[in-house]
């Protein structure tokens, strides 16, 4: 694996980077397990037991925690294979398959902006397919990754022939 790309003869795999998913995983469910443990007592009474009232938000603390890593790792995991016939797409449960023949991809990047900062940037997918136009968000995917994947799914010249005998009358046909 190089940096979150799979290299497999005939096709190539795009996903984002496991280790960014499961730093930010951690420092969310540190930031909520931090907000539990001084939110919640405030709404739990006052007669209850210390440990009782402990041991309430240790389970929502672990609770939230786990909702959390199954939302980062499962949930929004995106997994792009391309294939010189067809690009397969999975998503959390959902699995969708595009011949490339009759398909066309395009790109959607959208910059954020809060009071004009730049707060983040939303690159998205789009498929063109049997007439209907379908919008995948690639969260966590880097600049990097999505270029790559685009240049695979759209490439500006055609591929290299395996074949140096079929390069060189391509080229003698010029």
């Amino acid at each position: 694996m190089i940096d979150g790309v799979s290299v497999v003869s005939g096709e190539r795999v795009f996903r984002r980077h496991p280790a960014r998913a499961v730093v930010s995983a951690i420092l969310i469910s540190a930031a909520l397990s931090a907000a539990t443990l001084f939110i919640l007592p405030q709404f739990l009474p006052r007669r209850m037991d210390l440990s009782t009232r402990g041991m309430i938000v240790l389970a929502v603390a672990i609770a939230l925690t786990l909702v959390v890593f199954v939302s980062v790792l499962w949930l929004r995991n995106t997994r792009i294979v391309v294939r010189p016939d067809r690009v397969e797409i999975g998503r959390a449960g959902n699995r969708e398959v595009y011949d490339r023949a009759t398909t066309a991809f395009r790109s959607k990047i959208t910059e954020h902006r809060t009071n004009g900062l730049r707060s983040g940037i939303t690159r998205a997918l789009i498929i063109e397919n049997a007439g209907r136009e379908i919008t995948v968000e690639l969260p966590g995917f880097t600049r990097a990754t999505f270029n790559d994947l685009m240049a695979t799914l759209n490439p500006i010249a055609p591929p290299a022939a395996a074949d140096p005998v079929a390069a060189a009358r391509e080229r003698a046909q010029l």
